[in-house]
Formats: structure tokens, C-alpha cells, sequence
């Protein structure tokens, strides 16, 4: 099975492991980390004015989408679009 099994190792009172039985595959976890850049796209938008502010705000989501992609197996470019916003060097010229 292609999906990311959660397990509670928590216990109970009586020290067992307990194991969950959710299940999240791999293209709902993409498309929660696509909606959360999406979101943070249309944030960086209506902060508007300073574009280097934006460019920081934006690099920092990618970041983290990137690295929580990667966790689950999933290629950081599946989930990011290409390089959409300016870069920091770019906002600096």
C-alpha cells in the first residue's frame, strides 16, 4: 500500500502499544502541502506593498512545505509550483 500509517506508541494504562488506524496516502498529504502554499500565496498577496517582505514570507513556506514533503516521501517539486515569486536576490537588485 502506497499511504503513511500513523502509529500511537503512547500506550495505555497497562503499557501496550496502541496502533491507529488512520491511513493518509501520499496524494492527500500533496494536496494538503499544495493548499497550505496556495494559502500562503494568497497571504503574501494581501500583505501586499514590500515585495522583499513578501519574497521572505514566501521562501520561508516553501521551506517548510519542502521539508514536510520530503519527510513523507513525497518530491518537493510535486507539491511547489516552479519558482513562481521572486527570489530574495531578484527583490534585491
Amino acid at each position: 500500500m502506497n499511504g503513511v500509517h500513523r502509529i500511537d506508541t503512547r500506550g495505555d494504562p497497562e503499557g501496550r502499544c496502541i496502533i491507529s488506524t488512520d491511513v493518509w496516502f501520499k496524494r492527500d498529504i500533496a494536496n494538503a502541502l499544495l493548499a497550505t502554499y496556495q494559502a500562503a500565496v494568497e497571504t503574501a498577496v494581501v500583505m501586499g506593498g514590500d515585495p522583499h517582505r513578501q519574497a521572505i514570507f514566501l521562501s520561508g513556506y516553501r521551506s517548510a512545505i519542502s521539508t514536510l514533503a520530503l519527510f513523507f516521501g513525497i518530491s518537493p517539486g510535486s507539491v511547489l509550483p516552479a519558482q513562481d515569486v521572486p527570489l530574495l536576490n531578484d527583490v534585491n537588485r
